[in-house]
C-alpha cells in the first residue's frame, strides 16, 4: 500500500472519503449487526474462561 501510495497509483484522500461514503449508505441491517456484535463481544469479555468447561471455551 505504501509503495502504491508513494508512486501515485492511490490518492489517500480518496479512499477517505470513499470510506465514509460507505459508512453514509449502511443499511439499518447492517448497522444493527454491527450494535449486536459490540455487545455479543462486551458480554463474552465479561465471561470467567477458567471457569467454562473445555468445551465450551
Amino acid at each position: 500500500m505504501r509503495w502504491a501510495v508513494e508512486e501515485g497509483l492511490v490518492r489517500t484522500q480518496e479512499l477517505g472519503i470513499d470510506s465514509v461514503r460507505l459508512r453514509a449508505h449502511a443499511s439499518r441491517s447492517q448497522v444493527r449487526v454491527h450494535a449486536q456484535s459490540l455487545r455479543r463481544l462486551k458480554h463474552l469479555r465479561a465471561l470467567d474462561v477458567d471457569a467454562l468447561e473445555a468445551s465450551a471455551r
